[in-house]
């Protein structure tokens, strides 16, 4: 009895530590699964900046469709539903002008714009002034006014255009020429501003058939920068220093690893430039993350993020370093900063298996002091039978 007794207890607590060790595995996977799940639909949810139609500077052309669907819908709450949407789609190429200048120059470009719509558009092409916040993330455009000469350096009312409004059949493509011409007086230092085409169409919504139906006008504009260096009769100043190079956490349990790199232009000349992250192990790059080609304003903070998928087994200490280069290789910087990766479906399954090892190990470990028990107590019996034989016998 005894030992039927000690075999049951000794297997109902291998099954219950065993029972208990799934559940609370099962509990840590799902918590984290939906813990990863709700932060990455949160990373991906949309900004509410808007600026350019585009930031790709290699000069190709950006389609900007201004279909009222949910962007007009969010902003005109009452309008129950469009009857007819405008067609309006336009194109500009390219999206960037860079050039180096001096006083005195005059710069001549071509700016292409494309009517995308099935219907025949007025096309007014204009020129504006535009600065960037400090942290770089924002464009705010400034039309030809009085106030824009107390807000930014003037680049707007250097621009002349060989037509102002140009009427483009469905479809067409037209090229548009300008002069760009720099007073003899400005002063060296960065200019900023965009060419804009835009075009105004009607939408309509509400009931026709009832007679309750309005109107709304809307604007729709596609843009190129404007991005020139004026050398003038002070020296131009190209440099850059370091804000912040650091990994988002010091310990990452989840995929993937990210990390942040701030970079000041410290100069009163923007620049491009462009790097690597790169995430090392023991002296070994496990990953290289590109950091892109970027313009970097003077006294303006460009802010890089990128992020790197690491794999369930790499655990441990890793270094990242990030090289930055400008294209002129003027402005050289380079940072260091180290952390950790700990995934945790790496801590689950280490801890599992230990809990799983603990139980293989009691089970054996019982059920090798139930056999001893059991052939201690067989020879307890065979010695106590031949006592009571030899008791006979006598």
């Amino acid at each position: 009895m005894e030992v039927s007794s000690c075999c049951k207890m000794a297997r109902f607590s291998d099954l219950l530590v065993l029972a208990c060790s799934a559940i609370v595995s099962l509990f840590v996977i799902v918590f984290f699964v939906v813990c990863s799940s709700v932060a990455h639909a949160q990373e991906q949810l949309p900004s509410d900046n808007n600026v350019i139609n585009s930031t790709d500077g290699s000069g190709g052309a950006g389609v900007n469709n201004s279909t009222p669907s949910e962007e007009i819908l969010s902003r005109y709450d009452e309008i129950p539903q469009y009857e007819e949407l405008p067609e309006s789609g336009l194109q500009i190429s390219p999206l960037r002008f860079y050039a180096t200048v001096k006083p005195g120059d005059t710069w001549h470009g071509v700016v292409k714009v494309k009517n995308f719509s099935r219907k025949q558009q007025k096309v007014r092409i204009l020129a504006e002034d535009f600065v960037v916040s400090d942290d770089t993330e924002n464009i705010t455009f400034y039309p030809s006014d009085q106030a824009r000469h107390l807000k930014v350096p003037d680049i707007a009312d250097w621009v002349t255009f060989s037509q102002t409004e140009v009427a483009l059949a469905p479809g067409e493509l037209r090229a548009i020429p300008f002069s760009l011409t720099v007073p003899y007086n400005a002063p060296t230092g960065g200019y900023y501003g965009a060419i804009f085409a835009s075009i105004k169409t009607v939408a309509k919504y509400g009931d026709s058939s009832s007679g309750a139906q309005a109107h709304v006008a809307i604007n729709t504009r596609v843009g190129a920068l404007l991005i020139f260096a004026v050398h003038g009769a002070e020296n131009a100043h190209v440099d850059g220093i370091v804000r912040a190079f650091l990994p988002l956490k010091k310990v990452f349990f989840i995929s993937p690893a990210r990390f942040r790199f701030a970079i000041k232009n410290s100069g009163n000349i923007h620049f491009r430039g462009s790097g690597t992250i790169y995430i090392s192990r023991a002296g070994k790059t496990v990953a290289e993350l590109p950091l892109p080609m970027e313009v970097n304003y003077p006294k303006k903070v460009r802010t890089y993020e990128q992020e790197w998928p690491f794999g369930l087994l790499q655990i441990g200490p890793y270094t990242a370093t990030v090289h930055y280069e400008s294209m002129s290789g003027l402005v050289k910087l380079e940072a260091t900063d180290t952390f950790w990766v700990i995934p945790w479906l790496a801590i689950v399954l280490l801890l599992y298996s230990i809990i799983l090892i603990i139980v293989v190990y009691r089970y054996v470990k019982s059920r090798y002091t139930i056999r001893i028990i059991r052939r201690k107590d067989k020879r307890h019996r065979e010695i106590r039978k031949s006592r009571d034989v030899t008791k006979k016998v006598i």
